[in-house]
């Protein structure tokens, strides 16, 4: 502990304070010192208090580590220090409340620190960083050295002095700046001054929407039995490389034109007068309508998830589980659908530390499960398998390689869709031409890299796919709760590992929701000011912190309509959820096409530019956008019957011809195309 405290201080100073070239020297210093300290009182043993240390050096090999494990000797241990993790408890509870406190200005006036604001330099290190240097690599680290020695005795002294050193020092630190007055850690101000932490809530909502955690792990089956790891290690790739087209040649459109409206305005704008009433209703509604049915399937995702999470928790399919109805599953949704809207009826400033909450509990949870799994994974798949097995054993007559591997591109492209939000958001980030399109840009990259390194790590923990898709499994056939469970059970006895590596994943599907559900009700909002939906004077009236309660509540029951086919026919519900990739990527097409084509000459780019190949890149875009339409419209299993008929070409069309009917009917007797509110 004192060697933490020796660390912990002196580098959360220079990472949250000085530039990096301070951080290499104080790094060197204390890497220094750690040396000198380690040599000296490594032999003295400190770990824990005297009624718990290991025996002596000479009596070490006398000992079997094996049986130190967190299943014999955890509760135990957790029992004696549990007014150690009260203390820390209480120390939690202290930090947040500092956290919630306004500095004291009595010395230093808010307007003397300008010059104090974070950062310092260009090179800075962000605040965010330290919990990743400073609390998850040490875990990762201390857990690694418990799979290799198996002392739960040190995992546990390491972690518990680890937080209470992290904890002490930050409210140490916190404190004297409350008192003072000096600008603390926060994390809006600290990190992003002068209303700049929106660019990054403006990333954080698509890439919280994205969620490689959520698509992912929810739609792990689908790549599972169509093509195996080799379907899921390169079709991430293939989807990847194409999505990224799609994002970039939204970003060059963004720029142009940021404002809420997102989507539909860029079509008004890019189709021209004649054209742009009906290319907006067209595009306006495709996109409303699948952010509806992604808010839809990612809430009853995570129903589903938390039934399997308390099956696995309550013994498991072979054991006695609790396994709810139809009708558990869809109350439990609702509820999911009620705290979103709650929370999203908070202001902006809630809403935005939400998001950037929800961008590092997914970063991190990623970096955690990927890492996590295969360590603890007694069976692992060997390199070969992962990057070469291709699964035809799909059980549904498909024997095609090309057209298995297709279908299972469904799990990438309806994972990397949703970051049209950082459009959305746009009339509320600063430098929006600018910050914008970085949003929507760095959402599908960064998605990119770290759903490899996720299906890469989880795949490696796959040995028998037959057995993960099968019904008759603990999970009920839910692929990765499968492994999570096995990983663990297999090492330790036990698979509550594998249930808590569940619960992470189920709070990054939760804050994927609800910023689906901020995503919503931005866009109804915008579409009802231009007067395009029903009742649209309700929905465009914001209170009086400037949040859209009405349509954050109309998306919120829509959303739950949309689930109610479940009840029903799991296949109507599964056709209603297709418009959650198609609708969206063909509101997503239409802008795009419109600017390679009637606007090619004409169109003004704005700060973010693809230049020369703006037009090759659109088009690439439009030409994948509408691939994957036919693909995903084919049938996914023969002989086609009533029950494995692909339903989503039904209700893409069905969608369609209800917009257009709209149109002729009234609409295009009374709407003229959004309303200008790009001020010059």
């Amino acid at each position: 502990n004192y060697s933490q405290f020796l660390f912990l201080v002196p580098f959360r100073t220079a990472l949250v304070s000085l530039d990096l070239s301070v951080v290499k020297k104080a790094l060197i210093k204390i890497f220094i010192v750690l040396m000198v300290l380690g040599s000296l009182f490594a032999p003295l043993k400190f770990w824990g208090n005297t009624q718990e240390q290991e025996p002596q050096r000479g009596r070490m090999q006398e000992i079997d580590l094996g049986i130190h494990t967190i299943r014999s000797h955890g509760g135990g241990l957790a029992s004696k220090h549990k007014h150690d993790w009260i203390i820390l408890v209480i120390l939690v509870a202290i930090e947040i409340g500092l956290q919630l406190i306004s500095p004291f200005y009595r010395y230093v006036g808010k307007d003397m620190m300008t010059d104090l604001k974070y950062p310092f330099n260009d090179n800075t290190i962000p605040v965010w960083s330290v919990p990743i240097y400073a609390v998850l690599l040490p875990i990762i680290i201390f857990v690694c050295f418990y799979m290799k020695r198996t002392c739960v005795y040190d995992l546990h002294h390491s972690i518990l002095g680890l937080l209470f050193t992290v904890l002490i020092t930050g409210i140490i630190t916190d404190s004297i700046k409350l008192a003072t007055g000096r600008p603390r850690p926060n994390f809006y101000w600290r990190c992003f001054p002068d209303g700049k932490e929106l660019v990054f809530s403006n990333f954080a909502i698509s890439f919280s929407i994205i969620s490689v955690l959520t698509g992912i792990t929810t739609t792990y089956n689908t790549g599972l039995r169509f093509g195996g790891t080799v379907t899921l290690v390169y079709g991430w790739f293939v989807a990847g490389v194409f999505t990224m087209c799609v994002g970039l040649s939204m970003a060059e459109i963004c720029s142009s034109y940021p404002t809420s409206g997102g989507l539909y305005y860029w079509s008004a704008m890019l189709a021209g007068p004649r054209w742009a009433p009906l290319a907006s209703w067209l595009t306006g509604w495709f996109n409303i309508v699948g952010q509806w049915a992604v808010t839809a399937s990612v809430d009853f995702s995570l129903a589903q998830l938390i039934q399997v999470i308390v099956l696995l928790s309550t013994g498991g399919k072979n054991g006695g589980g609790y396994q709810g109805s139809d009708y558990v599953v869809i109350g439990i949704h609702g509820g999911i659908l009620f705290i979103h809207a709650l929370l999203n009826s908070l202001p902006i400033s809630v809403l935005s530390f939400i998001g950037q909450l929800a961008a590092l509990w997914n970063l991190l949870g990623v970096l955690v499960l990927m890492i996590l799994i295969p360590v603890v994974s007694t069976e692992r798949a060997t390199t070969k398998f992962v990057f070469t097995n291709f699964n035809t054993d799909n059980g549904l007559g498909i024997t095609s390689y090309a057209y298995i591997f297709v279908l299972g591109l469904l799990m990438s492209q309806y994972t990397i869709t949703g970051y049209d939000a950082s459009a959305h958001m746009t009339e509320e980030t600063i430098d929006a031409d600018k910050n914008g399109p970085r949003g929507i840009i760095s959402a599908i990259g960064i998605s990119i890299l770290f759903g490899w390194g996720y299906i890469l790590g989880i795949s490696y923990a796959v040995t028998d796919i037959p057995y993960l898709l099968s019904e008759t499994n603990n999970s009920g056939g839910y692929a990765i709760a499968e492994i999570f469970y096995l990983a663990f059970k297999s090492r330790f006895g036990s698979g509550t590992g594998g249930i808590v590596c569940l619960g992470i994943v189920a709070v990054a599907v939760f804050f994927c929701g609800m910023s689906s559900v901020t995503s919503n009700s931005r866009m109804a909002y915008a579409f009802s000011r231009d007067g395009a939906m029903p009742f649209s004077p309700l929905w465009h009236k914001v209170n009086s912190r400037e949040v859209p309660v009405n349509a954050v509540w109309l998306s919120a029951s829509i959303s739950f309509c949309m689930a109610l086919t479940s009840l029903g026919s799991i296949v109507a519900f599964q056709a209603m959820v297709s418009i959650a990739t198609i609708g969206l990527y063909i509101a997503y097409a239409i802008p795009i096409f419109l600017r390679v084509t009637l606007s090619r000459k004409t169109f003004v780019a704005g700060p973010f530019s693809l230049g020369r190949y703006g037009k090759v890149v659109g088009w690439v875009a439009v030409i994948w956008v509408a691939t994957i339409s036919v693909l995903f419209s084919l049938p996914v299993a023969y002989p086609i019957t009533a029950e494995t008929l692909n339903y989503t070409p039904v209700a893409v069309a069905g969608l369609l011809a209800i917009i257009l009917s709209y149109w002729l009917i009234s609409a295009r007797h009374w709407f003229t195309g959004p309303v200008s509110n790009i001020l010059s």
